[in-house]
């Protein structure tokens, strides 16, 4: 009950304490508006002579908050549903993200995989560097390439990216070639996120 609610936080602010709270209040149409509270007592010579309250309207941020998890959801699902078996890694080298396509090419599930840095144990028999972590370390493409001539590798045609294929002897029986994308992940201001 919201008018509880707001007696309560009265209560409260007139005893001495600071409010702050989320909450909902009604409009005079009728409906509900998702709003800030904040109620501070005011003092003077030790003597409180009143309650100063502010009210904001939160319904911008909580668009904005529904507009955001709506485009997480999506890429999400996306990616979810992408047949192309796809990993992310982040800057610190640990897995943030783990398709279902790569849950089906490794056998490994994405609760065992998320926020460890074993990417490496899919395509590898021990742990070493794979281009992946060259690129969060932010090596530069041609030296990349040249680590890795030994492989079918190439620059690709997206920005800072790397394509190719290379035979993985672990994968199956007898083993599996595989072709890859390889591509840094930037924010708004060009700052590496993976």
């Amino acid at each position: 009950n919201l008018r509880r609610e707001g007696v309560d936080l009265a209560r409260k602010t007139a005893r001495g304490q600071n409010v702050y709270v989320e909450t909902e209040r009604r409009r005079k149409d009728g409906s509900l508006v998702p709003v800030s509270l904040m109620g501070v007592p005011v003092f003077i010579d030790g003597k409180r002579i009143g309650i100063y309250g502010i009210y904001r309207d939160l319904s911008k941020e909580k668009e904005a908050e529904f507009s955001l998890a709506s485009s997480q959801k999506l890429l999400d699902d996306i990616l979810q549903g992408s047949p192309l078996a796809t990993f992310v890694v982040d800057t610190n080298h640990k897995i943030v993200y783990w398709n279902k396509a790569m849950e089906r090419l490794t056998g490994k599930k994405a609760a065992q995989m998320l926020h460890t840095d074993r990417h490496w144990e899919v395509f590898y028999p021990k742990k070493q560097p794979m281009i992946v972590d060259y690129m969060v370390e932010q090596k530069s493409v041609l030296n990349i390439l040249k680590q890795y001539r030994h492989m079918d590798v190439e620059k690709s045609t997206v920005k800072g990216g790397i394509v190719g294929s290379v035979y993985f002897p672990r994968f199956y029986r007898g083993g599996r070639w595989l072709r890859f994308i390889i591509k840094p992940l930037y924010d708004l201001t060009g700052r590496l996120l993976g």
